[in-house]
């Protein structure tokens, strides 16, 4: 008897889960996106059957998703930004969904569609065609607001990607980087509140491996260096490690007359050991103009 109890519950609590989440579907009208409901509720409640797998990448529409309503009623399925599916096989990293995507199913109607995500381990290897993945789970609420950020707005792919492991692997903001800086400006700022961080005045690019799809390993800087002189003046422009050692000149006796000046360094720095490096501007040899550290 106690045992038929339970099961009488337990069959109540899923029809009652069940009714709610078609009421809200009905109420939230034909219209707007707040009728679409996540595909984890969905698909944890028995009205959507999921599959999720890899085609081949790491950024940008790089999984798939095969959805079939198993209801005699539509279903709105939100694929959330912010959401972290999980790899199968640990070699592989997981993908974090960074565009919303709505899709519509007819009842009992399969569609097959694709995830706009990147890759969130940077250690791990790139997922291969077909890998599988479960439907994960959604990250902390930074996260959230990064994938937001990039979801209402457009980004250089390989920008996005760094600010991605900026956050999920703690790589370097100067690792954010595009041409065009000022079209990244706002995603590094939130990359910037996010790690409770200043945006750093350099950004670096990275050696390519083969081998794995992030080196570690800086080959350049890149930056703005911005002084200005009163009066005829010979500059020179040249970087020391830590120690104060001379490591490189960028420019020797440059004569200028007075007013504004921009250096725009752009600096082959591969092979250079870690550590931190400062840009010193001087004039007429020996007075100190102005200086820029910048940490490989």
């Amino acid at each position: 008897m106690k045992s038929g109890n339970h099961h009488y519950i337990i069959n109540i609590s899923s029809f009652v889960l069940l009714a709610v989440i078609f009421l809200s579907m009905r109420n939230n009208g034909n219209s707007n996106s707040e009728k679409y409901i996540s595909i984890e509720k969905l698909t944890q409640s028995g009205l959507l059957k999921t599959e999720v797998k890899g085609l081949g990448g790491h950024q940008e529409n790089c999984i798939e998703f095969s959805l079939k309503n198993l209801t005699n009623d539509s279903l709105f399925v939100l694929v959330e930004p912010g959401r972290r599916l999980t790899a199968d096989d640990s070699v592989y990293q997981d993908i974090f969904i960074v565009k919303k995507n709505l899709i519509a199913l007819s009842p009992l109607e399969s569609k097959t569609v694709s995830g706009y995500g990147f890759c969130c381990q940077s250690h791990d290897h790139s997922p291969a065609k077909d890998s599988k993945f479960s439907l994960g789970y959604m990250a902390p609420k930074d996260w959230i607001k990064l994938a937001t950020v990039i979801d209402e707005n457009k980004f250089p792919v390989g920008a996005i990607q760094s600010a991605v492991w900026t956050v999920s692997n703690n790589h370097p903001l100067s690792s954010i980087y595009d041409e065009n800086m000022e079209s990244i400006s706002l995603l590094r700022k939130t990359v910037a509140e996010i790690k409770g961080i200043e945006i750093p005045w350099y950004s670096l690019t990275f050696v390519k491996d083969t081998a794995r799809l992030f080196s570690g390993k800086p080959e350049r800087v890149y930056g703005d260096l911005d002084y200005y002189i009163n009066s005829n003046s010979s500059i020179t422009i040249n970087i020391r490690d830590k120690k104060g050692i001379l490591v490189k000149t960028l420019v020797k006796d440059d004569s200028k007359g007075p007013g504004k000046y921009q250096y725009k360094l752009n600096l082959f720095v591969k092979g250079w050991p870690k550590g931190e490096y400062t840009v010193y501007v001087f004039q007429d040899f020996s007075n100190l103009n102005m200086k820029k550290t910048f940490v490989l």
